[in-house]
């Protein structure tokens, strides 16, 4: 892999763990249906057994809101920009530059959302209180662990390497 598509891929992991961090603590937070929140994978699975207060969920539920909007527009850029290098890639002939500018505007939105993400984690971890903090970071850690070295269809990662 050439280290150009392993920073994208890097990018788009840091990604995946932020929004996989920041779901589980937004869904505890209430405010969805129950359907809602069985659209997301594991939503809520990282916060059950943390007890949250009402005043708690109150105060997740204003961080939320808060950043609703941004990360909407955020997630559309994502949509758009991912989009978009798919479309140079399938383009015939080749055009080896658009696939580096589209490439590199992918990698800029998903780094964009990361961000969005993680500050959004920091903000709903500060409304915990430390014993809090600790127990939902081994959930995580523990569910992180399920997942790791298994591809799609629990398969393993990556499939055959090729030209070994």
């Amino acid at each position: 892999m050439s280290p150009y598509l392993r920073q994208i891929g890097v990018t788009a992991g840091v990604a995946l763990v932020a929004a996989g961090l920041t779901t589980g603590v937004l869904a505890q937070a209430g405010g969805e249906s129950g359907s809602e929140r069985g659209r997301r994978t594991h939503a809520g699975a990282g916060l059950r057994g943390l007890d949250l207060t009402d005043a708690q969920r109150q105060q997740i539920q204003e961080i939320r809101q808060t950043h609703r909007d941004e990360m909407q527009k955020a997630a559309e850029r994502l949509r758009a920009a991912h989009q978009t290098q798919r479309d140079a890639v399938r383009a015939t002939p080749v055009d080896e530059g658009r696939i580096r500018a589209t490439s590199d505007a992918l990698a800029a939105a998903m780094t964009d959302m990361a961000v969005l993400r993680a500050r959004i984690h920091e903000q709903t971890l500060s409304v915990l209180t430390p014993e809090q903090q600790e127990r939902a970071k081994a959930l995580w850690s523990e569910r992180g662990a399920g997942f790791r070295g298994k591809g799609r269809m629990g398969g393993p990662r990556g499939g055959p390497r090729h030209g070994r």
